[in-house]
């Protein structure tokens, strides 16, 4: 290669980088001011455009790392603003799918189960963080966030080569293989969070692998994305069980449903799939998925 294509490669590289970054700044801007959609949805949305940037931005060529460290502390602020709204959400919706679950299966006027408080309670709290949310969280939000897209709009350069980026998603996959969860008497839910933030941001940045199988990436793309999936519903069960016994700690106890499926057998499965999935070393890992 030339030192002109060379440098017309590195240039190519760093603009679809680049839109990349600010399309999901956009994207997140889009979905918070779209009326047409239920608030847990552009809160849902929103949370996966804003993974996707933090993940991208791990990618920035070596003279932008402070700039791009700047603005995934100031992602990471705006995630956290929405955070309340999703969590009440996901804990109403959980419950209400058990409860129901619960009572198909009752042999006994199942019309006349009292709702439990935990429920009703849950039901007001998602109420009121959603509407706290779309009146005063979401225009704060759009706010930073078209900040932070024109910061990112002025970022000028053409030293973004193929080298980095493989430097770049090797160290997120090393990130992701060190937070794997391993057996134990309890997962330590802190490193599994870390873990699945790790395997967030490689499921994104495979994307940006050069020389790539485009079949091998779209297979180990729909596993990733499943293990993803597993793992926040695993998380979010068990944010649920501790807010469960927290609330018959306060109130007359009341009959809940049980938590189903064996969470040890839900954890070994979870460990397996982990495993199987970050089991090669980097190197390995990317010739695994290069044509």
């Amino acid at each position: 290669m030339s030192p002109a294509d060379k440098q017309t490669h590195q240039s190519d590289l760093f603009v679809r980088w680049h839109n990349s970054v600010t399309d999901s700044f956009a994207q997140a801007i889009t979905t918070l001011q779209d009326n047409k959609l239920e608030i847990w949805q552009r809160v849902h949305a929103t949370r996966r455009c804003a993974k996707r940037a933090r993940a991208l931005l791990k990618l920035a060529p070596p003279q932008l790392h402070d700039a791009s460290q700047k603005l995934r502390a100031q992602l990471r602020q705006i995630r956290k603003s929405i955070g309340p709204a999703r969590d009440a959400r996901v804990a109403y919706d959980l419950l209400a799918a058990k409860l129901s679950s619960h009572d198909k299966h009752k042999t006994t006027e199942p019309h006349k189960t009292r709702e439990p408080q935990l429920l009703a309670n849950l039901k007001r709290i998602c109420e009121d963080t959603e509407a706290y949310a779309k009146a005063q969280i979401f225009p704060k939000a759009i706010v930073n966030l078209r900040a932070l897209a024109k910061t990112a709009s002025l970022w000028r350069s053409d030293e973004l080569t193929s080298d980095v980026l493989v430097h770049q998603i090797r160290a997120g996959y090393k990130q992701a293989h060190k937070y794997i969860p391993r057996r134990s008497k309890a997962l330590d839910l802190i490193q599994l969070h870390a873990f699945r933030s790790s395997l967030v941001d490689h499921y994104y940045q495979l994307d940006f692998l050069p020389c790539i199988d485009s079949k091998k990436i779209d297979k180990r793309k729909a596993r990733l994305k499943e293990l993803r999936t597993e793992l926040g519903l695993y998380l979010d069960h068990h944010q649920l069980e501790t807010l469960t016994k927290y609330h018959l700690a306060q109130h007359v106890p009341e009959t809940l449903p049980d938590k189903g499926q064996s969470q040890s057998k839900v954890e070994s499965r979870l460990i397996k799939d982990a495993r199987e999935s970050f089991h090669l070393s980097p190197d390995d890992m990317m010739t695994s998925l290069r044509v």
